[in-house]
C-alpha cells in the first residue's frame, strides 16, 4: 500500500479508512466532520474526493510529502484526491468507494462512506463493532415504505423490464448518507452501482437528484438505487432507526444535517 505524506505511518492509518464526496461550501462540513472524527477518537485515514480546490484551512496541518495529504491531531492522515466527474457528487457513491478500495487501501477490512453535513455523536468503536455484523445503514427521515407501496411496486415493474429481479425484503427506507461494510460485503457496492446505471439510462444527466417529486418512482435515483440493493442483496444488513440521524429525538450515533440551507 502506498503511503501519503508520512515517512513512518502509524499502523492504524492502515486499519481505519473513511471517505468522502464535497465541494463548494461544503468543505466546512468536512471540517466540522472531522472534527468529531477527532473527538469521537477516530485513528485512521479519510480520504476526501473534491472538485475545485483543496481548502485553505487544510494548509495548517500540512506534512511533508504529497501536497494532497494533511494530517490532524497526529491521528488522522486527510487525503483529498481530486474529482473529473461533473455528474452530481450523491450520484457518485459507489464507484468514489470502489475506487478507493481498489486503488488506495485494497488491504482495508472496512471501509466507510459518510456524507460531510454528518457529525458523529458517539465514539469511534462503535461503529467498527456495527459493521461485524453487516452492511451498516441509517432509516431516513421517510421510512418506512411499506413492501406493497405503489413506489416500490413500480420499482419492481421497472427493473422486471430491465430484466432484473426486487424481492422484498423489508419496510426500511435508508438514507444514502451513510454505509459502512466489511470486505466480504463489497460486492453491495457493485450492486448499487449496477442499479444506478439501470436507473440512468433513463433520467437525463442534470436531474440526477430530486427528479420531479416523490410521486415520481426515482425521485431521488442514488438513494432509491442504495434501497434497492438493499433488498436485492444476500448480504446481512444492519440497519439502525431514523434517531440514528437524528431525525427523530433520542439520537445518540450521528446527527445529519437534511433540508436548505445546511447549518
Amino acid at each position: 500500500m502506498t503511503t501519503l505524506g508520512l515517512q513512518s505511518p502509524p499502523h492504524y492509518y492502515h486499519m481505519n479508512h473513511i471517505c468522502t464526496l464535497f465541494e463548494g461550501h461544503y468543505h466546512y462540513g468536512l471540517g466540522a466532520f472531522i472534527n468529531s472524527l477527532a473527538n469521537a477518537g477516530f485513528s485512521g485515514t479519510v480520504w476526501a474526493g473534491y472538485r475545485g480546490t483543496i481548502p485553505g484551512w487544510a494548509n495548517r496541518y500540512k506534512t511533508e510529502g504529497p501536497e494532497n495529504t494533511f494530517l490532524i491531531e497526529k491521528t488522522i492522515k486527510l487525503v483529498f484526491v481530486p474529482q473529473e466527474n461533473p455528474v452530481h457528487f450523491t450520484f457518485q457513491k459507489p464507484d468514489f468507494m470502489l475506487s478507493i478500495w481498489e486503488n488506495c487501501c485494497p488491504d482495508t477490512e472496512k471501509l466507510y462512506y459518510f456524507d460531510p453535513d454528518i457529525l458523529l455523536k458517539t465514539t469511534w468503536p462503535f461503529f467498527e463493532r456495527w459493521v461485524a455484523h453487516g452492511v451498516a445503514l441509517c432509516e431516513d427521515v421517510g421510512s418506512p415504505v411499506s413492501n406493497t407501496h405503489p413506489i416500490r411496486l413500480e420499482w419492481k415493474q421497472y427493473l422486471a423490464q430491465k430484466g432484473t429481479t426486487l424481492p422484498a425484503k423489508d419496510n426500511y427506507y435508508v438514507n444514502g448518507g451513510f454505509i459502512g461494510l466489511h470486505k466480504s460485503c463489497k460486492s453491495f457496492l457493485s450492486d448499487w452501482k449496477y442499479i444506478q446505471n439501470l436507473i440512468r439510462e433513463d433520467i437525463v444527466e442534470k436531474d440526477l437528484i430530486g427528479v420531479k417529486d416523490r410521486s415520481y418512482c426515482f425521485h431521488m435515483p442514488d438513494q432509491d438505487a442504495l434501497n434497492i440493493a438493499k433488498d436485492r442483496t444476500e448480504h446481512p444488513l444492519s440497519i439502525a432507526d431514523k434517531n440514528a440521524m437524528d431525525f427523530i429525538p433520542g439520537g445518540y450515533i450521528m446527527a445529519h444535517a437534511i433540508g436548505n440551507p445546511k447549518p
